[in-house]
C-alpha cells in the first residue's frame, strides 16, 4: 500500500498569512470600543479650521486647510490631508477619525513585524527565531498600552504619520541591503530611497 506524503504550506506562507491576520484581529477587537469616544484637547484647535472655511468644498478651501494650519513649521500638510479622509466638515464623528488612527496603527506594527523579520535576516538569525521575534515585537508595539493616546487620540495622526514614514524608509533600507549581494543597483536605488 502506497502512502502520500501530505504536502503542508511553507512556513513563510503561514508567517506571511496567519500571523498577521491574528495580529491584526486581537488589536482591533482591543480598540474597537474605543473608537466610539470624543473629540479631545488640541482635536478642537486643530481641527475646527474645517469649520472656519465652511468644510473642504473647492480647491481653494481644500488649499487653506491643508497649508493654512499653524501647527509646527510647516503646518504639518500630510497630516491635514490625511484628516480630509475622515471628514470634509467641522464638526464631524470622532469615529471616523479614530477608526482611520487604528488602521494607521495596524499598519505600523505589520512594519514593525516586517521590519524585525528583515533585520533578523540581514544578522542572520535562524528563520524560527526571526519569525518569534518579529511577532513578539510587533505584538508588544500593537498591544502595549502607552500608544492607546496616540491611537485614539484624533490629532496624534501627526505623530502615527511621522512613524509609518520613519518605519516605511527602514524597511526600504533594510530590503536593499539584503539585496547588495545580488543586486547592487537595485539596492543601492532602494536604500538611497528608504533613506
Amino acid at each position: 500500500m502506497m502512502t502520500s506524503k501530505i504536502s503542508h504550506p511553507p512556513y513563510n506562507l503561514v508567517f506571511a498569512i496567519t500571523i498577521p491576520a491574528v495580529l491584526i484581529a486581537v488589536c482591533s477587537s482591543i480598540y474597537w470600543p474605543g473608537l466610539g469616544g470624543i473629540f479631545l484637547l488640541d482635536d478642537y484647535g486643530s481641527l475646527q479650521h474645517l469649520g472656519t472655511v465652511g468644510g473642504v468644498t473647492d480647491f481653494d478651501s481644500f488649499l487653506r486647510f491643508v497649508f493654512g494650519n499653524n501647527s509646527g513649521p510647516t503646518g504639518r500638510p500630510v497630516a491635514m490631508l490625511s484628516f480630509l479622509l475622515d471628514d470634509q466638515y467641522w464638526p464631524g464623528t470622532a469615529s471616523n477619525y479614530k477608526y482611520n488612527n487604528l488602521m494607521i496603527h495596524i499598519v505600523c506594527g505589520l512594519l514593525i513585524l516586517l521590519l524585525v523579520y528583515k533585520l533578523s535576516q540581514i544578522i542572520q538569525i535562524s528563520e524560527s527565531r526571526a519569525i518569534l521575534l518579529s511577532v513578539f515585537c510587533s505584538a508588544f508595539w500593537l498591544l502595549h498600552p502607552l500608544n492607546v493616546s496616540t491611537t485614539l487620540y484624533v490629532i496624534q495622526r501627526m505623530a502615527q504619520l511621522m512613524t509609518l514614514f520613519s518605519l516605511v524608509g527602514v524597511c526600504l533600507y533594510c530590503y536593499g541591503r539584503l539585496k547588495l549581494a545580488s543586486q547592487p543597483a537595485k539596492a543601492y536605488m532602494l536604500m538611497s530611497t528608504g533613506v
